[in-house]
Formats: C-alpha cells, structure tokens, sequence
C-alpha cells in the first residue's frame, strides 16, 4: 500500500529512505519466467535446481531464483538494513533471502536500493498464491523440488514497489 504526504508536509520515508511528496510508486514487472534451471550462475559453480525469473523496474532488473531449501554460502553474507525481512547482501549486487527452512531467494539487482521492498512485496504476494487452491490439486506445495516435471510456482506478475 502506498502513502502520499500531504502538500507542505515532511517527505515521507520507505526503507530508512526520504521520498519526495509528490513521488509515485513503482511497479516491477515480471518480464520472464519462472523458468526452471540447474544452477545458479551468480554463485557457479553449482547444479541446484531452481525457478529462475527476471522483473524490470524501471530502468532496473531483478534476477530472480527461488530454492526449495536453503543455500548454504549465501547465508554468510552481511545483513543489510530491512524493515521487515532479513536479507543478506554479497556487496557486489547478489542478495539472500530465506523463508524458514522451506525455500529461499538468491537476486540479483541491478539497483540494490530496491531489494528491500522487491523482497517484501514478492514474499507478500507468493505467499497469498501459494495460500490459495488450485482447481483439482489443491493448495500447492512449497516443498516440491524443482524439476522440468514439475509445475512452476505462482510468482506474483506486478509488484508495487514504494517509490523510490
């Protein structure tokens, strides 16, 4: 949900961030995928199975995998400073995520300011498809292991972002 500071009021903040009053949101939009591949080249070499997918912000692009399961080297990174989740940055433009023990994401951005409210936002809505009942299979399952069998999860195709 997005705010707008009334005319003459202080610049309202998302992410520890000063925005201008008049600033609008920004949508990320998926653009490809999920597609599922063995191995994550931001971390090669590795075979790991996972859904890969890329959403445009803007002039800026978010490099998705989403991991059954945790990867073990990403969660060494430094903590960078989220409201609501803990995220783990490489330094160099690759992030971590993980939800419990179930599954993880490992980005990459081209603008790491954006990280943060990319996260929540898709979090937010995966976990709403995920909490929903397919047709015939019912809820689905966080648990299955990537495969060129299996059916890719439900990414959310728009994400509203605060603005920036």
């Amino acid at each position: 949900m997005a705010f707008c500071a009334a005319a003459g009021a202080a610049p309202a903040q998302t992410s520890g961030r000063a925005v201008a009053a008049d600033a609008r949101p920004v949508d990320a939009i998926l653009v490809e995928g999920p597609v599922y591949a063995r191995g994550i080249d931001a971390i090669a070499p590795d075979l790991t199975p996972n859904w890969r997918a890329r959403y445009r912000v803007g002039e800026a692009v978010v490099d998705l995998h989403y991991v059954v399961g945790t990867l073990p080297g990403p969660a060494a990174w430094t903590p960078i400073a989220c409201t609501l989740r803990a995220i783990r940055g490489s330094g160099d433009g690759r992030f971590y995520y993980q939800q419990g023990s179930s599954w993880s994401l490992l980005l990459v951005a081209s603008e790491g300011e954006l990280v943060c409210d990319f996260v929540d936002r898709f979090v937010e809505g995966y976990n709403f498809f995920m909490s929903v009942p397919r047709p015939g299979t019912g809820v689905p399952s966080v648990t299955a292991t990537p495969s060129e069998s299996t059916p890719p999860p439900d990414f959310p195709a728009l994400l509203e972002l605060p603005a920036r």
